[in-house]
């Protein structure tokens, strides 16, 4: 598929946008399609050379709550207004060019049925779609963080380097399994013992 079929096929099943909702259409070539309002933006995105994944972000426009634009993808759209649970909940649907098509009527049903507010650009909505990815992020960087000093701490522990596993253990005390905490006041014991 060419840049300008697929914009003809985006402008075509997000038309409401422009229709019933007051954004203009932009695009700059490529296989990224805008709509924008005076305070929010939406773009359809679609990989067509490596990973044919198709998906749809809105944010604020810069300047409304944030200095820079801060694009949401479709699942965290559903998540907050209560939808997460729809199959089509998807961080991203992947889509070769003989589904496209369906898959954008999807993504445009979507947003049209379950984003309505968040197209009017309500600083609710939008603050809680915040709150989520800073906390989605805080425990994904709370497990990467975890996962990380585990596998050192057991690294070191078969290498006998106590105070390495105490330095590791001690990172994540709080998130400790009782094994972990027993192995803890073990390479305790051993520094201790010098």
């Amino acid at each position: 598929m060419k840049p300008e079929e697929f914009v003809l096929l985006v402008q075509n099943t997000f038309a409401f946008l422009e229709r019933e909702c007051d954004f203009t259409f932009s695009w700059r070539g490529g296989f990224i399609v805008r709509f924008n309002s005076p305070r929010v933006f939406v773009t359809v995105v679609y990989d067509a050379t490596r990973s044919y994944e198709l998906g749809v972000q809105m944010g604020l426009q810069a300047g409304i709550e944030y200095d820079v634009e801060r694009p949401f993808e479709i699942w965290e759209m559903l998540r907050v207004v209560g939808q997460g649970e729809l199959p089509e909940a998807k961080s991203v649907i992947q889509s070769r060019t003989s589904d496209l098509r369906k898959h954008l009527e999807t993504l445009a049903d979507l947003v049209r049925h379950y984003a309505s507010t968040l197209l009017t650009g309500d600083l609710h909505l939008f603050r809680e779609l915040g709150r989520q990815r800073d906390a989605d992020t805080a425990a994904y960087a709370l497990k990467t963080a975890l996962s990380y000093a585990r596998r050192n701490a057991e690294k070191a522990w078969k290498q006998e380097r106590y105070e390495a596993v105490v330095e590791e253990l001690e990172s994540v005390l709080d998130r400790l399994s009782p094994s972990e905490h027993k192995m803890l006041a073990i390479a305790r014991r051993h520094l201790a013992g010098r």
